[in-house]
């Protein structure tokens, strides 16, 4: 990861108490090694405002400077961009496919193909940025005690290890146990939550 998606997950981790997924979403498509940057188009505003509106987010309740404050050098550009990134990989978890969202955005396939597999990876390595950080945190409030334990997995790690199996195999959070059991792939899963 660069220093600047390192700086993001740990801004993200202080100032987002209780993120969504949406919101790690939107946090992980703003990172620069999500890619591609999808350009956001002024006549899709209508349909992607419908999108957004449908997920719970905390971010997108927050002033365009506040969400742009957790990324150095975040243009209104870059933030409609990763909102819209966000909020198609967001359909991609509500089980529409990625044929058909490329069709409705006007893109390639290819290209959100190229978007899930980062947005995977960055996810992966974010669970492991937040563990980092929960451990650090936790210590320092038991730095008096012997013997304080291990602390327990933070809301961050939770959030991020589930959303990485959503993005990755494009089901819901009521699937994820599916696709936690051999033999359960992406096309399996999703066909036994559509029915």
């Amino acid at each position: 990861l660069s220093p600047e998606t390192i700086v993001l997950l740990a801004k993200a981790y202080a100032e987002v108490q209780h993120p969504t997924d949406f919101d790690l979403l939107l946090i992980a498509c703003l990172a620069d090694e999500v890619t591609p940057k999808l350009g956001f188009n002024f006549e899709e505003i209508d349909h992607l405002g419908d999108l957004v509106q449908q997920a719970s987010s905390h971010l997108l309740s927050r002033t365009v400077s506040q969400v742009s404050h957790l990324r150095s050098h975040c243009t209104e550009q870059s933030l409609l961009s990763a909102v819209k990134c966000a909020t198609i990989l967001h359909a991609h978890t509500h089980l529409d496919d990625l044929i058909a969202l490329a069709e409705r955005f006007d893109c390639y396939l290819a290209d959100l193909q190229s978007l899930k597999r980062n947005v995977v990876w960055v996810l992966e390595a974010a669970q492991r940025v937040f563990s980092v950080l929960n451990r650090q945190d936790f210590y320092r409030e038991h730095e008096d005690e012997e013997d304080p334990g291990r602390p327990p997995r933070s809301v961050h790690e939770l959030v991020a290890e589930g959303l990485k199996l959503m993005v990755e195999y494009g089901v819901p959070k009521g699937a994820i146990s599916l696709v936690r059991i051999d033999g359960v792939g992406a096309k399996r899963a999703q066909r036994l939550c559509a029915e």
